[in-house]
């Protein structure tokens, strides 16, 4: 964990803060972000400010300021009178990211299929197989990680800023929220929707790219409706079994 037992950072922590060549705000940003990726800060649970810039060994202010950074990335809301928690999103939110997403990273790899380099192509690749290897380690933290990596290295590729703030704005978003809210997805299909990304950037295929990376992040939009769906039968299956005692599972359809 990040914290002591009597609530301060540890000395690794504080000296990441410390040596960062980033300003303060962003580095408390990144900590706190850190914490909610990690399910250690969890959706509804405040965040203090007083006790963060504190465990921090800082003032208020860049904490303030910091929390209203990601109140702007959907992460975090901030309630008259009630302070700072972390948001919770229902799933309608989660797939309208997902479908946006998905128009952002096709016009990323549409582009970086001109611009990217053969140096930037290397890399990609590397990515891509060190997404393989952890996901035979069953390594889904690094994983995840490196799924971002991967992705923000297209946007990069693509020389357009607006597509880089776009990416920057959603990815945190996304590795969040979708990270704890869907089940295991198949890893092999994941890996092999990456292939046909990397390959078709490799072939200077601009369209095929763009249906590629479109259609892995439709992909993602899919398991959530698939999940939500699950979730809502189950709470219906477990409704009516309260309400006529029976397991309604082992009932044939009329």
């Amino acid at each position: 964990r990040y914290m002591k037992g009597n609530g301060t950072m540890t000395m690794p922590d504080r000296q990441h803060l410390e040596n960062s060549g980033e300003l303060l705000p962003e580095r408390i940003k990144r900590y706190i972000l850190s914490r909610i990726i990690s399910g250690e800060l969890k959706p509804n649970e405040r965040i203090y400010e007083a006790r963060l810039a504190r465990e921090l060994g800082t003032s208020q202010s860049p904490v303030r300021e910091a929390l209203r950074d990601l109140v702007a990335l959907g992460l975090v809301e901030i309630l008259p009178r009630r302070g700072a928690r972390v948001r919770a999103v229902d799933s309608k939110e989660l797939i309208d990211v997902a479908v946006f997403r998905s128009e952002v990273d096709a016009l990323a790899a549409r582009l970086a299929a001109h611009e990217m380099t053969p140096e930037d192509l290397t890399e990609l690749a590397r990515l891509r197989d060190e997404m393989r290897v952890q996901a035979q380690d069953g390594d889904i933290d690094s994983y995840a990680s490196t799924n971002s990596a991967f992705h923000g290295a297209i946007a990069r590729a693509s020389l357009n800023q607006p597509v880089q703030r776009a990416f920057a704005q959603l990815e945190p978003f996304g590795k969040t929220y979708f990270s704890v809210t869907l089940p295991e997805p198949d890893l092999d299909v994941m890996l092999a929707e990456h292939d046909l990304i990397v390959e078709c950037i490799a072939a200077r295929d601009p369209e095929g790219a763009a249906k590629a990376a479109r259609n892995h992040q439709l992909h993602v939009a899919r398991l959530i409706v698939e999940q939500t769906l699950a979730e809502d039968t189950a709470k219906i299956r477990a409704t009516l079994q309260k309400r006529l005692g029976t397991n309604i599972s082992t009932q044939s359809n009329p």
